[in-house]
């Protein structure tokens, strides 16, 4: 398969996670990015985003001289650069490879005004809520992991017991950092802030790896990069309970630990108690090897690529969650993980 994948210059995680995915699974010579991203190809200021060679199409004539070459434009982003681009197309009668769309704002709801002006075959939403509607053909597409940190670490001599590191993006965040503060008094080695004081993105991951506990609680929006980088430091993950839709999700102290406003103290101080060791550490270890296998950016560009391939063919299913991906709470907790084929075959 060959992809267009128009996309905006500016910095988007998902779409991102998405196209280093792709590229992986697909190869670079068959994603190409359009107008030509210079964060993919050299002046990227993440470093789990690798530096890709240039792929030459940097005009619209090389791009419309080859476009009966592309099987799928994807619209990777519901930006303005792209939107406009793609609009200029259709209103130039440009006969374009099936569309489909990834709506990858903080919004819970899928930005309907662009499926009816555009018609994908399929659409994603990264942030896919259990208690939302969505159209039949619309997916979940979280953010996944890319990470170069993930190598086995050292999972018994952490000295940092919890470790949580937030910008003030929701009032959640400040009375989480303001709980643990308070229970600190019990005992145990609390690092928290607001500012980002690291000098560098290895920095702020090295804490996550001398952390026995790391916390990840949403910003403006449900879904956050934090969530997998604790996952991929060896680090025990505490998070809020949410219900996002994810493929393969993080089961309940199976791969993490979701906390309800009541028991985010009752959580830590468990974890940390001495009879606890043996337990935080298979829960971080189970919840690493989750991740590697279901969460890493080939993983999502497969899934991805599965959905959009049974489109291409004529044969749409409708996406059913309840059939297959319960969202991750205490009371609603996936019992078994399915292939990406099951769940297909199943969602149908």
């Amino acid at each position: 398969m060959k992809i267009l994948y128009l996309e905006n210059p500016k910095v988007d995680y998902g779409s991102a996670m998405l196209y280093d995915g792709l590229c992986k699974v697909l190869g670079e010579k068959n994603v190409i990015d359009y107008p030509l991203k210079d964060l993919f190809h050299g002046t990227s200021p993440w470093p789990y985003i690798i530096d890709r060679d240039n792929h030459h199409y940097a005009t619209d004539e090389m791009i419309l001289k080859d476009m009966q070459s592309f099987d799928v434009l994807v619209l990777a982003s519901t930006r303005e650069v792209n939107i406009a681009k793609l609009r200029e197309w259709i209103a130039n009668d440009i006969d374009l490879p099936p569309i489909v769309l990834i709506d990858q704002d903080e919004p819970t709801e899928l930005d309907m005004l662009l499926v009816n002006e555009f018609q994908p075959i399929c659409s994603f939403k990264r942030e896919y809520l259990l208690d939302r509607e969505y159209p039949h053909n619309c997916f979940p597409i979280p953010f996944s992991s890319s990470y170069p940190l993930m190598h086995q670490q050292n999972l018994v001599h952490r000295p940092i017991d919890v470790y949580a590191c937030m910008m003030d993006t929701h009032p959640k965040r400040r009375w989480v950092d303001y709980t643990i503060r308070q229970l600190s008094h019990m005992g145990f080695n609390y690092e928290g802030n607001f500012h980002r004081p690291y000098e560098t993105w290895y920095d702020y991951m090295d804490k996550f790896s001398q952390a026995k506990i790391g916390i990840a609680v949403r910003g403006f929006g449900c879904d956050t990069n934090r969530f997998l980088e604790v996952i991929a430091s060896h680090c025990l993950l505490i998070t809020d309970e949410l219900h996002l839709i994810k493929p393969y999700p993080f089961i309940h102290k199976k791969h993490c630990v979701y906390f309800e406003d009541g028991n985010l103290g009752w959580h830590i101080s468990h974890y940390l108690h001495s009879n606890s060791v043996n337990e935080r550490q298979q829960i971080a270890t189970q919840g690493f090897n989750h991740l590697l296998e279901y969460h890493t950016t080939e993983s999502r560009a497969s899934y991805f690529l599965d959905i959009v391939e049974e489109f291409l063919k004529g044969q749409p299913f409708e996406f059913n969650p309840r059939k297959y991906c319960l969202a991750p709470t205490n009371n609603i907790v996936a019992s078994k993980q399915h292939s990406i084929k099951t769940i297909m075959d199943g969602a149908r």
